[in-house]
């Protein structure tokens, strides 16, 4: 496949059905992104630019992979599976479409640009891989997110190779130390694919962006956490009242000789910054519909989502 330069492309990868993925798809595709779905329902193959049913698709070496898993984690083990699954889901597409890069984003993300011009940062600057990487809060925590990111093949390829033996390898005895680390602390989670993400990036020779910080480096703002202040280090971002997700605004940005709007955070400290993707994740998803509902009103605010819930609530009685 022929990646042309003006369009990134995009890959969405959940089993399932949410109420939130049909948006997060259109989303995606209408800010100019090539938006491909590996997933399970069909009739969302209209909302994308390309379709892979997952079932169909073989995978003997994700299939090794789970016969040599080791559960160690607060969250069902099914879930923690799936998360693992999606890199290989992610690099049979690639290889299946000759693609020398890719961007993988969670099926709660929008997306507020076309990625494109971020691609050519990435490849410019010759980055392998982004991933969204926090100061650590305790000891043992080996986070990293992936929920947009950006891959080259390269880099694909040698992280399914490192998960490949993650659990039979030099490494195995710190999984274990992590893990008994949250059960002592009582913290949630455990060992799961964002831990094998901090320790590869950690280990690799490629070159690897951490775009939890990229608005700190002159780059747009791409969200770590909706409902979280701190995208990196410090409790930069305001949160909106009541809710605690994140307040989001607007900047008057110059484009083509007129002003338009567009989306942006602003810190305590009063800078603002345009924003790449939001990422709804965990209790914010419920504000995912109505904020692209509503994004466009110049301040988003608990009075602004009050207002639209019970407007939305409204509206559908009379439908």
């Amino acid at each position: 496949m022929d990646q042309h330069v003006h369009q990134a492309t995009v890959a969405v990868i959940h089993h399932g059905f949410r109420p939130y993925l049909a948006t997060v798809l259109e989303h995606s595709r209408q800010n100019g992104n090539y938006t491909c779905l590996i997933g399970s329902v069909p009739a969302l193959e209209a909302l994308c630019d390309d379709f892979f049913l997952d079932d169909d698709i073989q995978l003997p070496k994700y299939e090794a992979f789970e016969k040599n898993y080791q559960h160690m984690s607060s969250n069902p083990q099914p879930f923690e599976l799936l998360c693992f699954k999606r890199f290989y889901l992610l690099q049979h597409l690639v290889h299946q479409k000759n693609l020398s890069h890719i961007w993988m984003i969670d099926s709660d993300v929008l997306l507020m640009e076309n990625l494109a011009e971020f691609t050519q940062y990435f490849l410019s600057n010759q980055y392998d891989v982004s991933l969204s990487t926090r100061i650590q809060a305790f000891p043992l925590e080996f986070d990293s997110c992936t929920h947009c990111s950006f891959w080259t093949r390269d880099a694909l390829d040698d992280f399914v190779r490192f998960i490949d033996i993650f659990y039979h390898c030099e490494i195995t005895p710190l999984l274990y130390q992590k893990y008994e680390y949250h059960v002592k602390n009582n913290i949630d989670g455990g060992v799961c694919d964002m831990t094998a993400l901090y320790l590869w990036q950690e280990r690799t020779s490629l070159k690897v962006f951490n775009s939890a910080n990229s608005y700190q480096n002159g780059l747009p703002f791409i969200d770590h956490n909706m409902h979280l202040g701190r995208n990196y280090d410090v409790e930069d971002f305001y949160l909106a009242s009541r809710i605690n997700i994140k307040h989001i605004e607007h900047q008057d940005i110059e484009q083509n000789n007129r002003k338009i709007k567009k989306v942006a955070v602003r810190t305590k400290s009063g800078k603002v910054y345009p924003v790449i993707a939001l990422h709804f994740s965990g209790k914010s998803k419920k504000y995912l519909p109505m904020f692209c509902e509503t994004y466009r009103i110049d301040v988003m605010s608990y009075w602004t989502y009050q207002y639209y819930k019970y407007y939305f609530k409204i509206k559908a009685l009379f439908q």
